[in-house]
């Protein structure tokens, strides 16, 4: 998988979802997220799902570093691109 990109122009998201849900990724243990930019957006997060919800903004050159079994999804782009 290469890069995403989530713009306001087109309603930019990814609805809930895991990683690893195929067989041709059999050994992908975690995802890695690195925020390139975070300037040009406002309101999107990265949101885990489950018995406790939990959501992530990194700032600018944080990355985040996950297990490819969590549900997750990133919340609407009101501005910018992600």
């Amino acid at each position: 998988m290469g890069p995403a990109r989530y713009g306001a122009d087109v309603g930019g998201f990814f609805r809930p979802h895991r990683d690893k849900t195929t067989l041709a990724i059999p050994r992908r243990l975690f995802t890695i997220t690195p925020n390139l930019n975070t300037q040009g957006h406002q309101d999107d997060k990265l949101r885990f799902l489950g018995n406790v919800q939990t959501s992530y903004r990194p700032a600018t050159s944080e990355t985040l570093i996950f297990s490819c079994k969590l549900l997750q999804e990133a919340t609407d782009v009101t501005r910018e691109q992600r």
